[in-house]
């Protein structure tokens, strides 16, 4: 029961990242679906990508702090919760993945793509299921983390493939690839 209310707060934590995503991508969403409707990919294409990066440059300073400063973000929360710290860099990768693949959840859910979307969400849960199911037996807290980001990994770069297939554009952005 402590490992898992460790977790559990690792977990919290590392949504702090995410904050600024979901805050961002939700006033985004519906300027997706109005320039989506009057045909205007181009634009759609231009809003993602602002987007994305605007929400990578102001999350980056939180990734830093929750990816090498782990240890002492644990220890605020007290002495046990330490054991934490690794678990916290682990789930703030998958958090910096989700950050840089950009809004895939809310564009295909503006453009009448949303039974693809749950199609993706589903393969990354049962991803998850049977990551957990092979990492928690063996690495316990860690394993879960673990399966945590990689699923969070595999639903947004099979979303994100999935619109550069559909839509012929790439919506996030990557800070070292240069365009």
């Amino acid at each position: 029961t402590d490992m898992v209310g460790i977790y559990k707060t690792c977990a919290n934590i590392s949504m702090l990242a995410a904050t600024l995503l979901v805050a961002l991508n939700t006033t985004v969403q519906p300027k997706i679906t109005q320039l989506f409707t009057q045909n205007k990919l181009d634009e759609v294409q231009r809003i993602t990508n602002k987007s994305s990066k605007l929400i990578f440059w102001l999350s980056l300073p939180v990734f830093i702090v929750l990816l090498f400063f782990s240890n002492q973000v644990m220890w605020l929360y007290g002495e046990e919760f330490r054991k934490g710290a690794i678990c916290l860099s682990v789930l703030t990768i998958g958090q910096i993945i989700n950050t840089i693949c950009g809004p895939v959840a809310q564009l295909l859910n503006a453009t009448g793509h949303h039974k693809q979307f749950r199609n993706i969400s589903f393969v990354g849960a049962i991803v998850n299921i049977v990551a957990n199911l092979i990492l928690i037996p063996k690495y316990g807290i860690l394993g879960s983390a673990i399966a945590n980001t990689f699923s969070m990994i595999a639903w947004n770069i099979i979303g994100t493939i999935y619109i550069k297939k559909t839509f012929g554009f790439f919506i996030g952005y990557f800070p070292l690839i240069k365009k």
